[in-house]
């Protein structure tokens, strides 16, 4: 395997992580709009149900959109990473270059 094989590897390792992280901010949107307008049910005030959901609910949400932060921060890491390793690749092929090029 190459270094292109693993630049390409990394890229590809970025995208799943960016994907999920989409994924996790559209979950994040969703729950958001999950609020409950007017009375739930006539039992839930004697039950906390009322708060409770509306806990629950902020909860999942600040949970998805920390996970989107986290799983996008990891992909924008692998990409960095690839920038990086690609540079260094290129610094040192032009830095090499010519050097068992045959005299004529």
């Amino acid at each position: 395997m190459g270094l292109e094989a693993d630049f390409n590897a990394l890229t590809h390792d970025a995208k799943e992580w960016h994907d999920t992280a989409t994924k996790l901010q559209e979950c994040a949107n969703l729950v958001k709009t999950l609020t409950l307008d007017g009375e739930f049910s006539f039992m839930a005030p004697l039950v906390s149900l009322d708060g409770n959901y509306e806990s629950t609910r902020a909860h999942v949400e600040k949970i998805c959109a920390a996970g989107h932060d986290q799983t996008k921060a990891i992909g924008d890491a692998l990409i960095k990473v690839r920038d990086i390793l690609q540079g260094s690749d290129e610094a040192a092929k032009a830095k090499l270059h010519g050097l068992w090029d045959p005299v004529v």
